[in-house]
């Protein structure tokens, strides 16, 4: 007990050595110091809940989202229902998700300026993904949107028939209609080879129904349980149906 009560007072002593630097470094604005030793201090006793305080204080102040985040996951793995602990990552998490709509908004600006209207529209996609309730984004997003709906009619309008079938197969892809996108790519690759135009769309169709397949591929396990309902429901159409599409796809 006398051994276990000096290990306990020894690992105290070394915590608070390494905790009170940090708070120093963080009242006088040293953040970097401050996050450096806020990390010695969990390292030295991750169940001290205050080093993390600091660890995440200094993170936070250096814009570091994304580490100050993971440091807060690794305390409430330690204290799941501390209400502060919760309410800092509440916080830290609001401040990444602003920090990577504002980073993918500079990035369609920039995009927009240089001529890539597709690349700006993308951008802002992602942008909205992350940060929806952004007003000015939301409007930003309209005049692009405008722009590319315009650029996009035009470009369509230049299609070859191939070149049309296969972003019909790519639409489906998206929208993970992968046995409709499979159909369409295999269209594709027939008419190609039927007239002999074997370039980049051909060769792309090639790769993206392979990727299809892949993904039909993917939902095995599934089919596992088609094959056990097939056993224990004979009349289930739909268990019938991903086990039939399974052996099409995936070789039996």
């Amino acid at each position: 007990m006398a051994k276990l009560q000096l290990r306990t007072a020894s690992i105290l002593n070394c915590t608070l050595a390494v905790f009170f630097p940090a708070a120093s470094y963080a009242g006088l604005g040293e953040w970097e110091k401050a996050a450096e030793d806020g990390a010695a201090c969990i390292r030295t006793n991750k169940n001290f809940i205050k080093g993390y305080f600091r660890a995440v204080t200094g993170l936070e102040n250096l814009k570091n989202y994304k580490k100050a985040s993971e440091t807060l996951t690794m305390g409430l793995a330690v204290e799941p229902r501390n209400k502060d602990l919760l309410a800092m990552k509440t916080r830290i998490d609001n401040e990444a998700r602003a920090q990577k709509s504002q980073t993918l908004q500079e990035q369609a600006q920039a995009l927009q300026k240089s001529g890539d209207i597709a690349g700006a529209y993308r951008a802002l996609e992602q942008a909205r993904a992350v940060d929806a309730d952004n007003t000015a984004l939301q409007q930003q997003f309209t005049k692009v949107k405008a722009e590319y709906d315009k650029f996009e009619k035009s470009r369509k309008m230049g299609l070859s028939p191939l070149e049309a079938m296969k972003e019909q197969g790519d639409e489906k892809y998206k929208n993970g209609m992968f046995e409709d996108a499979i159909a369409l790519y295999t269209k594709c690759v027939e008419k190609a080879r039927s007239s002999g135009d074997k370039g980049q769309t051909y060769i792309k169709a090639l790769s993206n129904r392979s990727a299809c397949y892949k993904q039909v591929c993917l939902g095995s396990r599934r089919n596992l349980l088609s094959s056990h309902l097939i056993t224990q429901f004979p009349a289930s159409y739909t268990a019938h149906t991903h086990v039939s599409r399974k052996t099409l796809y995936c070789g039996g």
